[in-house]
């Protein structure tokens, strides 16, 4: 392993390793994700040379559009109102979902998920995104953890993938 470079990418070449590592058993028609081609949805891919090693996904989309509840951290605070305060005139979302993130097995516990996760966040601050959620599998719940994100839900099981938590964090 050489020097990992993080880069922004396409949807389309996302595909390949949503296809090989997260959803190796389901049809090509769910490596689409809500999002995909958004203007400013932001691809990541993790290059060593000229081969992608490691990839994720994160657009503009509000917790509640997808789960029809509110968002709560600590279960203590409600930070919808804090994370969609618009500028007048401003309607655009300021939460963000993190989808799609992996890295090939045997580059894993070389910071290159911890690369990936920084340039989502980075191109989130430059959009003026405040909050960054996603649905974490069990197995990555203590890496995220490590940069501050909070499980904010009882475990539940997304069909033919396996049991997740929802994780979250103001940014």
């Amino acid at each position: 392993m050489k020097n990992i470079i993080i880069k922004r990418i396409n949807a389309d070449e996302t595909r390949g390793l949503r296809k090989k590592l997260l959803r190796p058993t389901q049809p090509n028609e769910k490596l689409f994700y809500y999002g995909d081609d958004f203007e400013d949805t932001y691809h990541a891919g993790a290059f060593d040379d000229n081969l992608l090693v490691g990839i994720a996904s994160v657009c503009r989309e509000n917790k509640s559009q997808s789960t029809g509840s509110p968002v709560f951290i600590n279960n203590k605070e409600n930070i919808q109102g804090i994370i969609n305060k618009n500028k007048p005139n401003d309607n655009t979302p300021k939460s963000w979902r993190l989808r799609g993130m992996a890295v090939e097995n045997e580059y894993r516990r070389n910071n290159i998920g911890s690369k990936l996760l920084e340039a989502c966040i980075e191109h989130i601050k430059k959009e003026n995104g405040k909050h960054l959620w996603f649905n974490a599998r069990l197995v990555a719940v203590e890496f995220y953890k490590t940069f501050g994100f909070e499980i904010t839900s009882d475990i539940f099981e997304i069909e033919d993938i396996g049991p997740h938590y929802n994780m979250e964090k103001l940014i």
